[in-house]
């Protein structure tokens, strides 16, 4: 620690100890020890805080990503199931004769028909090179919306999805407009809900005979719990 000795008459820092100084030659008093000041490390200390912050969003945002939803279980009956394959078979059929008709169909019809056509449509996207398999997948009909959930495996990952918007037809093929949609229970941004759906789409690309009938649907009437879908060719 550097020791400087200031003359009481000039005022100059005489940096060797001494009687007098060196400019003026008065006698000098006692040494007075000047100590260099820590500044404290504000840049330092806001850089590690920002990190913190980042590191603790990360975690939120990854938690809500793989927290997954709840899916009710479906009790396939097989007789409803078959019920409704025998519409779509139809539908076909009508299709292929320039036939138009109006059918309504309810939600838990749907459930129980996705349950059970759902290991032959995970195997054909299997199939197809889809890297998640589903194991669940509900639909809920509502006035205002239609809502798809769908858990299933993503290689190590258990993922969640949940879809929800109006089915639209005025534009060309069935589709759902999507209005919202959630990976686990993280909630998506715009650009990201098409992703969503993809993967949904992906994993049911199995049901072509489904595909393609919704394909001729020309309108869906919402009720809750039922939808009127008109099918024409």
């Amino acid at each position: 620690m550097p020791v400087n000795v200031v003359c009481p008459q000039c005022g100059m820092e005489n940096k060797t100890v001494g009687v007098f100084c060196v400019r003026c030659g008065a006698r000098m008093g006692a040494p007075t020890v000047h100590q260099k000041r820590e500044v404290f490390p504000i840049g330092r200390y806001l850089a590690g805080a920002a990190r913190l912050v980042g590191i603790l969003v990360l975690a939120v945002v990854v938690g809500l990503a793989f927290w997954p939803l709840p899916v009710a279980e479906t009790t396939v009956d097989e007789a409803r199931a078959r019920k409704v394959a025998q519409w779509v078979g139809a539908m076909e059929l009508l299709i292929r004769q320039q036939g138009t008709t109006a059918s309504l169909l309810a939600d838990e019809d749907i459930n129980i028909y996705l349950a059970w056509r759902l290991q032959e449509a995970v195997n054909a996207s299997r199939a197809q090179g889809a890297q998640m398999s589903l194991d669940r997948i509900r639909v809920e009909i509502r006035g205002d919306r239609v809502r798809a959930v769908a858990v299933g495996g993503w290689g190590p990952f258990r993922l969640s999805f949940d879809v929800r918007g109006l089915p639209e037809t005025a534009s060309g093929p069935f589709h759902l407009a999507i209005r919202e949609a959630r990976l686990g229970h993280l909630k998506l941004p715009r650009p990201a809900r098409g992703w969503v759906a993809g993967k949904l789409e992906q994993i049911l690309a199995g049901m072509t005979r489904e595909r393609d009938v919704l394909n001729h649907v020309r309108r869906v009437d919402l009720t809750d719990g039922k939808a009127r879908l008109v099918v024409a060719p």
